[in-house]
């Protein structure tokens, strides 16, 4: 017999073999997929402390573990997650010994140069969909416009800080 002849038989038996197997899989399972699930997961619970009450007791008597309290996190630490920031407190940051100070003013001013890239590249980004689309400043919102002022005194205020910071370097 030749060797294509016998590979093709192996296959076949093969393909029976496994129709086979999933055919008792397939008889011995059960699923609930076709039941419909309801749309408010807590309607048939009690008030939140009762319902509370009763998953840790669940919770702790069908696995033996006991339950953790759970933290959490506000709006703002989510974002600084997101982006990556993290805020401490001045006294923090200059008792911080895992660098030397000049290191961290040398970083301090890299991360702005980087933040500022950024900003500078949403800003060029949005002048540009502004101008492609017709978009007029006296179409935005009166919370837009306050913000561009705020914007503006703030990047004023920045500038003067980074003059301070670099005096060193001029003088």
């Amino acid at each position: 017999m030749p060797l294509k002849d016998e590979l093709d038989k192996l296959f076949e038996d093969y393909l029976k073999e496994k129709d086979e197997l999933e055919e008792d899989d397939l008889e011995e399972t059960s699923t609930t997929a076709g039941a419909p699930g309801y749309q408010t997961p807590k309607a048939f619970t009690g008030g939140e402390e009762e319902n509370e009450k009763r998953r840790k007791n669940s919770a702790t008597n069908s696995t033996g573990y006991k339950v953790v309290g759970e933290r959490k996190m506000k709006h703002s630490d989510i974002i600084k997650k997101v982006m990556g920031l993290t805020e401490i407190s001045y006294k923090e940051y200059k008792k911080d010994e895992s660098m030397p100070d000049r290191k961290k003013v040398n970083v301090a001013i890299q991360e702005i140069g980087r933040k500022l890239y950024e900003i500078e590249r949403t800003v060029s980004q949005n002048i540009k969909l502004k101008t492609e689309t017709g978009v007029e400043a006296k179409k935005y919102w009166k919370a837009t416009k306050t913000r561009l002022s705020k914007i503006t005194e703030r990047l004023v205020r920045i500038a003067g800080n980074i003059r301070e910071l670099g005096l060193w370097v001029i003088k």
